[in-house]
């Protein structure tokens, strides 16, 4: 089951040839659709009079994982989006062009950056996901000595743990989190961090927090403690772990979400064995929260999509799950996919036969992320931040992407926040020391 196309690599003559497409528009709105803040206008112009150094300058210095980011951001919603030549004929392939400049600045080992000299602070980070990877490069090209605590043997976060193959090959971000370990980031993998006090007793300056949001959100319906039923994120972790035993499909899988997990979810279904896969959701396609490129994928693939519809409860004999009724719903206001505007229409209900349920419906914390949070402001789980210091309620402990309030949702925004809360510890290290 190979990648959707539109992500493939350029050849040199080719990304050159699509890079002088671009306009060069005075005020281009591609930079003002990219959640970090890259000079996507510098970045193409640069690759198009064949000048790579100053290409992959102009992605690096905004972000840590460019290369990761060409494969997985939704960049139809972002960059592309607001691409002026779509008037034309088609938006500028940025995502293709920002694969084939990362790669080629790997291969060609362009623009290797020195840490500035040491600044005798030593910082703490907490999770080796994007956000923390992209916080630790930043705050050892600081100068500062970081000590990242990984409580996997794995690093990158969902990159490596939850996102298929198909879409992220393990390789792209082994390379991209090689490059953070050859600044001289110390990297401790399988620590469990749960206690800020006695990691502070530790002697560091600051601490970072970038764990992951690791627990699926479940559905509170009736039958929801059959057997059968998976979270995504445990679907998604338990059929990359080549070690263990791979996740049984049965016949018809039922996959409950819209998202791009709820997509993932139901490409790896059929990768495992299942016959018919099928995903429910609230949302209608051109609704659903996931790509118009990974929808897509999953039409093409045979996926049957139940749109605009709500589960009720699950239906099982044995302790197993064998069906899901389901009511139609319509939304109560138009243009707001939320559950709390939908609103069920009575005498529509169904049942869908399922061998197996997976819900992506959403992610909140694990034990250890909530262990951790204890003592600190949170929201709903998740911690409440400065948004412009990204310093969490306790003085020199600060965060980014999913684990805060409004924050992540994208690898891309992830590593936005955490270079803004490298510039808050910097400025709260000058302050307090």
């Amino acid at each position: 089951m190979n990648r959707h196309p539109s992500r493939e690599s350029y050849t040199l003559v080719e990304a050159v040839n699509e890079a002088r497409r671009c306009l060069q528009c005075d005020d281009p709105l591609c930079n003002k659709g990219c959640p970090a803040e890259v000079d996507v206008r510098e970045f193409v112009g640069s690759l198009a009079t064949g000048n790579f150094t100053a290409a992959i300058r102009a992605l690096k210095c905004r972000n840590t994982l460019p290369l990761s980011c060409a494969y997985v951001c939704p960049v139809e919603r972002q960059c592309e989006e607001h691409c002026r030549n779509t008037n034309l004929n088609y938006p500028i392939t940025i995502a293709r062009l920002q694969r084939f400049v990362s790669e080629y600045a790997l291969a060609n080992r362009v623009l290797r950056h020195t840490p500035a000299s040491p600044t005798g602070h030593r910082i703490a980070v907490i999770g080796a996901g994007p956000a923390g990877l992209a916080a630790a490069a930043d705050l050892r090209l600081t100068g500062h000595d970081v000590v990242v605590f990984e409580a996997s043997d794995r690093l990158g976060g969902m990159l490596t743990g939850a996102i298929p193959d198909d879409r992220l090959p393990p390789d792209v971000v082994r390379r991209e989190v090689a490059e953070v370990e050859q600044l001289g980031v110390e990297i401790r993998r399988g620590q469990t961090i749960t206690d800020l006090d006695a990691l502070l007793g530790e002697g560091f300056a600051a601490v970072f927090i970038g764990v992951g949001l690791w627990s699926s959100a479940r559905l509170p319906i009736k039958g929801s403690d059959l057997g059968g039923i998976q979270g995504a994120l445990e679907f998604l972790e338990a059929a990359k772990d080549s070690s263990g035993d791979l996740p049984t499909v049965g016949r018809r899988v039922l996959v409950i979400g819209g998202g791009s997990v709820a997509m993932d979810a139901a490409r790896v279904a059929y990768r495992l064995g299942a016959e018919q896969v099928e995903i429910a959701s609230l949302e209608s396609p051109h609704e659903m929260p996931g790509t118009r490129e990974e929808i897509g994928h999953a039409w093409e693939l045979g996926v049957i999509f139940h749109s605009r519809v709500r589960p009720l409860c699950y239906l099982g004999g044995d302790g197993r799950v064998s069906a899901v009724e389901f009511v139609r719903i319509e939304w109560r206001e138009p243009g707001r996919f939320t559950p709390d505007n939908a609103v069920d229409r009575p005498g529509t209900e169904f049942r869908l036969p399922a061998d197996k349920v997976v819900e992506a419906i959403g992610q909140r914390p694990g034990q250890a992320a909530q262990a951790l949070l204890k003592g600190l402001n949170v929201e709903r789980g998740r911690l409440l931040v400065d948004r412009e210091t990204m310093m969490t309620s306790r003085a020199g402990v600060f965060a980014a992407g999913d684990i805060v309030a409004g924050g992540g949702t994208t690898v891309v925004r992830s590593i936005w926040e955490a270079k803004r809360a490298v510039a808050g510890i910097n400025a709260y290290l000058e302050t307090a020391h």
